[in-house]
């Protein structure tokens, strides 16, 4: 990670490593959010061969960085995306089993239920689902794939509360 601090860029540093090694360059990159001095990054990753979605908090603007909180339902195939709702809680999302999902983390490791928010594919053509909060709303979109050759861009919203317990 790169912070930009008194118009200067700070030397990369790890956020947390979490022991994956992977030969070549994977597709599966983190995403990031912030409000104020709040930093939340989501990541897949597959250490020891097992995948996992993880999300890190940072209350300093990215200096420090929390415990890690695994979000997952055990066999995910990553491609992340995540939002504030505020300063103390995320909503993240990614793909596993064919399927887009989406919870609630805090900072303190509380994990929200699990929302389906639609069925995918796993291939690389279904993309990478973004998720945005827009004031009550929670909008969605990916890429449904219809058949071999073709697909088409979804676009779905929720109200927060479906995250809130």
């Amino acid at each position: 990670m790169l912070r930009f601090v008194n118009g200067t860029w700070t030397s990369p540093k790890t956020l947390y490593n979490d022991n994956w090694k992977i030969n070549g360059c994977p597709v599966n990159g983190p995403r990031a959010a912030s409000i104020e001095n709040t930093l939340v990054v989501a990541w897949f990753a597959a250490p020891n061969e097992t995948s996992q979605v993880n999300v890190i908090f940072s209350e300093d603007a990215g200096e420090h960085f929390l415990k890690p909180i695994k979000v997952d339902l055990g066999n995910p195939n990553g491609r992340v995306d995540v939002d504030l709702i505020n300063e103390q809680t995320a909503i993240v999302s990614w793909l596993e089993d064919a399927s887009i999902y989406a919870r609630t983390v805090s900072k303190d490791g509380k994990l929200g239920m699990v929302v389906t928010i639609s069925d995918t594919s796993e291939k690389r053509s279904s993309g990478f689902p973004q998720l945005e909060i827009f004031k009550d709303r929670v909008f969605v979109a990916w890429t449904k794939v219809t058949n071999e050759k073709g697909s088409k861009i979804q676009v779905g919203q929720l109200p927060l509360k479906t995250f809130l317990d």
